[in-house]
């Protein structure tokens, strides 16, 4: 109950400040969700560079920016450049990707709005990541950002139960043995634009009880390990496999018949569900 007290706090939180933030590219051009298997879970969002204009998202001070092919420590800079402004309010903004001729890093202070640069040609994209200085953690933008005009609901492109290196797809109607499962989801946002990644909140129903209620919120490191905030705070290298599924478990079945639903929303509010029957033996 802290744990949830705490995520709900946070939230009524950022979302009283949400008005102030504005989007760095065009919603249009997001590509990939906070929370998204991006060779790893993506701790932003990832918007198509192609040149475009990148704007500050609020007032506020240069912090650092780089744009070379490596760190001074060596360390490689993947998507050429890097820069971060603090903003009021303890929340540090990040941008990744920008053309570094186009940088603005001259400028100490900028307006919400002002170009900070451009997106990089191509294919390579922009990432935004926003952190919360005082919590210490990564923050979903969308519960920063004014909302976007969305009717569609996430998919399911597939459902698994898996035990050990065995997986039984879920289909209207399967059987299975009694056991100790995860269940791996292979969801996507849906925009006009295409598939954007993971969906913002994804909840299992057992028999109609709410087995496992996953959102997309914030992230922090602790330990060393990289967690995810949510009412059920995982560590980020659990939560998909190598397949970049999401997975979420345990998920205890006992003999007799029993009905899996998997509800998908979206930040809109967009909710579609997904119900298996399950016979287990």
């Amino acid at each position: 109950m802290a744990r949830r007290a705490l995520a709900a706090g946070i939230l009524l939180i950022l979302c009283v400040a949400a008005s102030a933030f504005q989007w760095p590219s065009e919603p249009s051009s997001v590509r990939s969700e906070f929370g998204s298997y991006v060779g790893g879970y993506l701790r932003g969002m990832a918007f198509a560079g192609g040149g475009a204009p990148v704007r500050a998202p609020e007032d506020g001070e240069l912090v650092f920016a780089y744009g070379k092919a490596r760190l001074p420590d060596g360390f490689p800079l993947a998507l050429a450049s890097v820069a971060a402004y603090a903003h009021p309010g303890g929340m540090l903004s990040v941008l990744s990707g920008m053309q570094p001729a186009s940088m603005a890093d001259y400028k100490a202070r900028v307006t919400a709005g002002e170009t900070l640069g451009m997106g990089l040609e191509g294919e390579r994209q922009l990432r935004f990541e926003l952190f919360d200085l005082q919590n210490r953690r990564y923050v979903n933008p969308r519960m920063l950002l004014p909302p976007t005009a969305d009717q569609l609901a996430p998919n399911l492109r597939g459902a698994w139960l898996v035990s050990g290196a065995a997986e039984q797809p879920l289909e209207r109607s399967v059987t299975v043995r009694q056991g100790t499962y995860s269940l791996a989801l292979d969801a996507a946002e849906l925009t006009p634009q295409g598939q954007t990644g993971m969906p913002f909140r994804v909840t299992a129903l057992l028999d109609g009880a709410i087995r496992f209620d996953w959102r997309h919120d914030a992230a922090w490191s602790s330990g060393g390990r990289g967690m995810i905030v949510s009412a059920d705070p995982r560590v980020e290298r659990e939560l998909y496999d190598a397949a970049g599924r999401l997975r979420l478990g345990p998920l205890a079945l006992s003999r007799g018949r029993s009905l899996l639903t998997v509800r998908l929303t979206d930040f809109a509010g967009n909710a579609r569900e997904f119900s298996y029957a399950v016979v287990v033996q």
